[in-house]
């Protein structure tokens, strides 16, 4: 029995695998997750890099923006950082996304002292 129940997870995990790796991924997200990734090793430049590729890779998100600002921001760079958080609260509000443009306002008060 318990061979059998092994060869069953087996099959499970390699499914998993395989739905995993067939799956696009969006390569702003992939440029968002590396940056995280270098970000935690201490890495802070080159996440910067990836970070400011990613936003202009796709100039419309207004997430990636927000996380640059933010990292930006835990560098010392604040005057880029305002720039990028002015661009992140345009685009909420393009979207109409109120509650989100009130998170970024917080974020850019607590930069600011």
């Amino acid at each position: 029995m318990g061979r059998r129940r092994t060869a069953a997870r087996k099959l499970v995990l390699e499914g998993r695998a395989t739905a995993t790796l067939t799956t696009p991924r969006d390569p702003v997200d992939a440029l968002v997750e590396r940056a995280r990734r270098l970000w935690v090793r201490g890495e802070s430049h080159r996440a910067l890099t990836l970070l400011r590729e990613a936003c202009h890779h796709d100039e419309w998100r207004a997430r990636t923006w927000t996380i640059f600002a933010a990292r930006l921001t835990e560098v010392g760079l604040r005057e880029e950082a305002a720039q990028a958080f002015n661009r992140a609260r345009w685009l909420r509000r393009r979207e109409g996304d109120g509650a989100r443009v009130a998170v970024i306002d917080r974020l850019v008060a607590r930069a600011a002292a």
